[in-house]
C-alpha cells in the first residue's frame, strides 16, 4: 500500500505543471511472449504469453525527452499442454526515460517493479507432460515469489493524431524462485502494443 501511495503522489506533482503543456496522459495494450526461467535441469518445453492494459502519465522536462510512469495489469502464463500449465497476475510499475530520435520515433529504457496479486496452476495427471514439472499438482503461492523487478527497454513510433505502436522487452533483474522447490525463478517478456497519447 506504501508503494501505491508513492506512485500515486508522484502522478499528483506531476500533473501541477499540466498547465504549462508538459503533461501528458495516454493508455495501452499489448500482447507478447514469456521466456521464462528455470532452477529446473532440463528445462521444461514450454510457450506462454502475456496481455497487459494500462496508463501512464508523460513528463516532458526536454524537448526531446520526458519521464514516463505506468501502472499496469498484466496477466502472464506458461503451457506444458491444454491441460497442464500455470497464470500469474501482476500489478506492475515501470518507469521509464524516454528520448525522441527521429520524428515520431523514440527509444527508451527504466526500472520497473511487479507485484504478484494472484497466480494459479492447472494439470491433469494423465497427461504425460506433467512429468516436465511435477510440481505443478502440489503448487502453492510461495513457490513463486511476490515482487518482480525487471528491465524495460523498447522503441515506440507515435502518429501525428496521437496513436502508438510500442515494441518492449521486460528483462527480469531478480530471482523469484524458491530454492528448494523445481519451479521458474522468474520471466522475460516481449511485446508488441498499441496506445493513445492526449
Amino acid at each position: 500500500m506504501k508503494k501505491l501511495l508513492i506512485i500515486l503522489l508522484i502522478l499528483i506533482t506531476f500533473s501541477n505543471v499540466n498547465a504549462q503543456k508538459k503533461m501528458y496522459f495516454g493508455v495501452k495494450a499489448s500482447y507478447g511472449l514469456t521466456d521464462w526461467k528455470w532452477n529446473i535441469y532440463p528445462e521444461p518445453s514450454v510457450s506462454g504469453w502475456g496481455l497487459t492494459l494500462g496508463g501512464f502519465a508523460d513528463y516532458h522536462f526536454l524537448e526531446r525527452g520526458w519521464l514516463r510512469v505506468e501502472v499496469d495489469y498484466s496477466t502472464y502464463n506458461f503451457n506444458l499442454s491444454k491441460n497442464n500449465g500455470y497464470d500469474v497476475t501482476f500489478l506492475e510499475f515501470p518507469i521509464t526515460l524516454n528520448a525522441k530520435l527521429y520524428k515520431g520515433l523514440s527509444s527508451y529504457f527504466g526500472l520497473g517493479v511487479g507485484f504478484k496479486m494472484s497466480d494459479s496452476a492447472y494439470w491433469m495427471s494423465s497427461d504425460e507432460t506433467l512429468s516436465q514439472i511435477p510440481i505443478l499438482s502440489i503448487y502453492r503461492p510461495e513457490y513463486l515469489k511476490s515482487t518482480n523487478v525487471f528491465f524495460p527497454v523498447g522503441f515506440s513510433y507515435k502518429f501525428d493524431f496521437g496513436i502508438f505502436l510500442d515494441l518492449r522487452m521486460n528483462l527480469n533483474m531478480n530471482d523469484m524462485g524458491n530454492s528448494s522447490v523445481e519451479f521458474a525463478k522468474g520471466l522475460n517478456t516481449y511485446s508488441i502494443g498499441v496506445g493513445l497519447k492526449f
